[in-house]
């Protein structure tokens, strides 16, 4: 398969990578920011092109490795400039119906992307979603490309899954970073949470059809509720968060 992409981010440089480390060929890189666009398409052994090229009779697939934000208006220029392209974005987050037909189709590896690190293909899960039949074998070549776990699903399952991915990665990591800092305020080693992150994930990966919701905002202890408050205080954020955080424990687990 031979394919060009358009953005030079995290996403451009994990994904496409990862096409030529399967076998497939890139004849051209297509994003605005030259300096990385340039050593991209070195790596990928391509030409750098400009956004956005003549109109192009390029039949392969053009892959969208851009933010979810631009995609919209992306997407049309792409489709002016390749017109008999397979145009396949690479969101979670965004509907299938934001690319212009008829060739078109969702790729999307259920994994945190990041210049300078590899997909892990044994472990990564790739939705992929396409309406014209004649092109699903070739998304699934892609999908193929990212993980050996592939799954056919429309938008809006794709949609929530990302979503549960952001509360469970995102959202989590951002946890962990503000508990670390918190940490380094009252001087207390972080790593003394080990035992207990580990024995949280097992839980919940291993037995999650258990209820495993403990603490204060689930006892209504009012009293530990305040001491943790005063204790995070000093960031206005987290506090905010935390209270939602406990009304949301507290409605889900009502007395």
């Amino acid at each position: 398969m031979t394919f060009e992409i358009i953005g030079s981010g995290h996403a451009a440089w994990v994904l496409s990578q990862a096409l030529l480390a399967q076998g497939h060929a890139c004849s051209g890189v297509c994003a605005r920011n030259s300096p990385a666009r340039d050593e991209l398409a070195s790596i990928l052994q391509a030409p750098a092109k400009d956004l956005w090229p003549a109109v192009s009779n390029f039949p392969g697939v053009v892959l969208l490795a851009v933010a979810d934000s631009a995609l919209p208006e992306l997407a049309q220029k792409a489709r002016q400039s390749f017109p008999n392209a397979f145009l396949v974005h690479l969101s979670g987050a965004t509907p299938l119906e934001v690319l212009p037909g008829p060739r078109r189709g969702v790729a999307w590896p259920m994994a945190s992307l990041i210049r300078g690190t590899q997909l892990n293909r044994s472990k990564t899960q790739t939705f992929w979603e396409s309406e014209r039949s004649e092109d699903a074998s070739l998304l699934l070549r892609i999908a193929q490309s990212f993980g050996k776990h592939v799954h056919a699903m429309s938008s809006p399952g794709r949609i929530a899954l990302h979503t549960s991915a952001a509360l469970t990665n995102n959202f989590m990591t951002h946890l962990m970073e503000k508990a670390r800092a918190l940490c380094a305020v009252h001087q207390v080693p972080f790593s003394l949470l080990t035992p207990l992150l580990e024995q949280t994930l097992v839980a919940q990966i291993q037995h999650s059809a258990g209820n495993w919701q403990t603490g204060p905002a689930k006892r209504r202890d009012s009293a530990t509720l305040q001491r943790h408050r005063e204790a995070i205080g000093h960031d206005a954020a987290l506090l905010k968060a935390y209270d939602a955080l406990t009304e949301s424990i507290q409605a889900t687990y009502p007395v």
